[in-house]
């Protein structure tokens, strides 16, 4: 049987596991072995009746030709709503013999266990492979010459042994070659490089007081071009990518530095170092377009707003000499970073040349690099005031957090199984949460505000990372940090403002003596608002996350409770309202035939409520002398 390019193969599947059918399908989608404009196929699904008599199952047998998103979109609401069960779906397509992802989206079938070996193999054997013709014989049209009877036989001559053939080599032993030679050219760059600092760096350090200004930037622009022109040239060489892409790294490592260098040496001053930074600034920053331009992903939106996120953070480094930008141009690239990484669409294709051992993309990597550059700067170099630039770590970190965040989703969305290990976003997660640590201690102590803000963050962080994990831990923390917000919060009052409320209102409850007995009333609604989440985790339904937080309620309203003891005043009150509050709280989850206090809790609460109502009164001064 020869084979026909243009013939159609129909491919039956079933399977008990509709989610890798989804995930199967659209692989073939994206692979182009369906068509785009419709698709051929036939759902065969049986349809249980979730009712406790036994009535026979429906089965639905559907011929459709609906675009192929809206038939996927279908099917996994489908799966959603539990319709499609294990063991129910059987599909047939046809597709083209000669497509040339075809063995490739049979590669994918079998990965996802939709296809057994023995059943690729048959379809290849019956579909994509033809006979071999044997050469005719001749016929001989001479009569065959009988062999001449000798007395002493000739010995035989031996038939030289066929030579294997060799065999090609492996994907290792290739990847190992390939490593090899990028590894020869990279080390001859490296030595090379190294030997030009060498010697600029002694001729640096003999005459460097002879060198103008312009011509010591001149050594760092020096170096830049050349990295970018090796990589230029490598990128051209078929077999020296990765060591073009070492370099352009290495270049772009180099463009924030140089916009520093120009600052710091304070080219302005002269006009030769004018010319010198325009000519600079134009051509690093064509270099960069050239790298943004060789490198755009599928997404052209991102990849230029990454250019200009780049190239600003870079220009930032201009004008520093003037009192007070360090920190304007600080915070003007912090946030504007922050805004243009939020408003992107985090809509990668994964793929198999994507890989998956970074946190996220190298393009994100640089942003972070240049945003690190700013930091380091003004704080070493320009010497801002720490305490000023908390926020600023702050907003690092959720960044960081945030793209790490993005990433841990985007293998959930990918259609392709897959190939390499999975990445550790967690890990820069953590980091993230670390630098927003860092940016609260930097400015609790002096400027609440920003210590308010980077709280807000801090909330987002552990809220998010409850709703995903659903960890005590995560919940814990989330309602510590809740509760110095709520502190930060009462910050923001002046002192004199303070200190009069805190005056009046001793005095009204005759705690003159003890004013820290205030905090019963005064965190009362923050245990208002720890019950209202309570609540709101068991109407999800989290019912662990809801007992761990009542009984985080239940330690809290302990605590305000033996506050409340120095007064007669404060003990009516807050026992009247922590009555109240449970009162509702309970009526609520008896609505859900759900109950807040198990009955040993209840009689804890009942025993803290005896105790606080028996409690001697401590004598009350008078208001007036």
């Amino acid at each position: 049987m020869s084979f026909q390019p243009d013939r159609l193969i129909e491919l039956k599947l079933e399977t008990q596991a509709p989610a890798k059918l989804l995930q199967g399908l659209e692989t073939w989608l994206s692979l182009d072995l369906i068509s785009q404009d419709e698709i051929r196929l036939t759902l065969l699904s049986s349809i249980s009746q979730r009712s406790k008599s036994s009535q026979p199952a429906i089965q639905l047998d559907v011929n459709t030709q609906i675009l192929p998103h809206k038939l996927l979109e279908g099917l996994e609401a489908w799966v959603r709503l539990g319709v499609l069960e294990p063991g129910q779906v059987r599909v047939k397509l046809a597709f083209s013999a000669s497509h040339p992802n075809l063995l490739r989206g049979l590669e994918v079938l079998l990965e996802l266990g939709l296809l057994a070996e023995s059943q690729v193999e048959a379809l290849c054997e019956a579909n994509l492979a033809c006979d071999l013709r044997r050469a005719a014989s001749t016929p001989n049209d001479f009569a065959p010459i009988a062999p001449a009877q000798s007395v002493r036989s000739k010995p035989a001559i031996a038939r030289p042994a066929k030579q294997p053939k060799p065999s090609a080599p492996g994907l290792a032993t290739q990847m190992l070659h390939s490593l090899m030679a990028e590894l020869s050219v990279l080390w001859l760059l490296l030595l090379g490089m190294f030997l030009v600092v060498v010697s600029s760096g002694v001729l640096a350090a003999s005459q460097w007081q002879r060198f103008p200004a312009a011509g010591q930037y001149g050594i760092l622009l020096f170096y830049t071009l050349g990295f970018w022109g090796t990589s230029i040239w490598a990128g051209r060489q078929h077999n020296l990518r990765l060591t073009a892409q070492a370099l352009r790294v290495v270049s772009l490592l180099l463009l924030p530095v140089n916009f520093l260098a120009m600052d710091s040496f304070g080219l302005w001053r002269s006009g030769p170092g004018v010319g010198i930074v325009a000519i600079a600034t134009l051509t690093l920053t064509a270099l960069t377009v050239y790298h943004f331009q060789a490198n755009r992903q599928n997404e052209p939106r991102q990849s230029r707003l990454t250019l200009i996120n780049h190239l600003g953070l870079s220009y930032l480094h201009w004008g520093w000499s003037i009192p007070g930008f360090a920190l304007i141009a600080v915070y003007m690239g912090v946030i504007a970073t922050v805004i243009i990484n939020l408003t992107q669409r985090h809509r990668e294709t994964a793929s198999l040349e994507r890989p998956s051992r970074f946190p996220f993309s190298l393009n994100r990597a640089l942003i972070v690099y240049a945003l690190a550059i700013l930091l380091i700067r003004a704080i070493f170099i320009a010497g801002v005031e720490i305490e000023r630039l908390g926020l600023a770590v702050g907003l690092c970190g959720f960044l960081l957090a945030w793209l790490a965040r993005q990433d841990a989703v985007q293998p959930e969305r990918s259609p392709l199984p897959p190939s390499l290990p999975p990445s550790q976003p967690a890990n820069w997660e953590t980091v993230g949460g670390i630098l927003l640590g860092l940016g609260w201690l930097m400015s609790v102590g002096s400027i609440p505000w920003q210590a308010l803000s980077v709280s807000g963050l801090g909330l987002w962080f552990f809220g998010d990372r409850l709703l995903r994990f659903r960890r005590r831990r995560d919940l814990v923390i989330l309602f510590l940090t809740g509760l110095q917000t709520y502190w930060l919060t009462g910050r923001l009052l002046s002192q004199a403002v303070q200190q009069q409320v805190i005056t009046v209102a001793t005095q009204l409850t005759g705690t003159e003596s003890i004013p820290g007995s205030l905090l019963c009333l005064t965190l009362f609604p923050y245990l208002v608002l720890t019950v209202a989440a309570a609540d709101w985790l068991d109407r999800r339904p989290q019912r662990k996350l809801a007992a761990c937080t009542d009984q985080i309620a239940l330690i809290f309203a302990t605590v305000l409770l033996l506050l409340s003891l120095f007064s007669p005043v404060l003990r009516t009150l807050t026992l009247a309202l922590s009555t109240g509050t449970l009162a509702i709280a309970n009526h609520q989850r008896w609505l859900r035939d759900s109950t807040f206090f198990s009955w040993t809790q209840s009689a804890r609460i009942n025993e803290l409520i005896r105790i606080g109502s028996t409690t001697p009164p401590t004598p009350t001064p008078p208001l007036l002398p």
